[in-house]
């Protein structure tokens, strides 16, 4: 059976964007997961970040590296999983990775007997590369 983990947002990415909305989520304690296969983005190789506020020259991986710390110290969970498949869980999404994780806002098992396929814009593969995707996962409508 596959694991299952109850998120109520779930981050698409491993870059700047999708730890800093890890992070800022997680502080509103919104129950959050972060899932992509490759770590770190875009500023992960990027070689020496110049102009990060707060900081001065910083390596791009190291950066990344104290973004996930951060993260990690909120209790976000990581997966290094990219997303296979996504579908309406009643009012609600589910999300399935490619390692069999799901990712459901559902709390009981009656609300995941329902589960119907989702429209075609979130049919398609997401994989994190390229920029940051967030999924309310109680949302009630189905993006177009």
């Amino acid at each position: 059976m596959s694991e299952v983990i109850e998120a109520d947002v779930l981050i698409v990415g491993q870059g700047a964007a999708a730890y800093a909305a890890g992070l800022y989520s997680a502080r509103y304690q919104v129950k959050t997961v972060v899932a992509a296969e490759q770590f770190g983005g875009e500023t992960a190789i990027g070689g020496v970040i110049e102009n990060y506020p707060g900081t001065g020259d910083i390596d791009g991986f190291a950066l990344m590296l104290k973004f996930k710390e951060q993260v990690d110290k909120l209790e976000v969970p990581t997966l290094n999983s990219n997303v296979a498949s996504v579908s309406k869980n009643g009012n609600r999404f589910k999300v399935e990775l490619e390692d069999g994780t799901i990712v459901d806002p559902c709390r009981d098992t009656r609300c995941r007997q329902g589960t119907q396929e989702a429209g075609p814009a979130t049919r398609r593969r997401v994989d994190g590369q390229g920029g940051l995707i967030l999924l309310d996962m109680r949302r009630t409508a189905v993006p177009q």
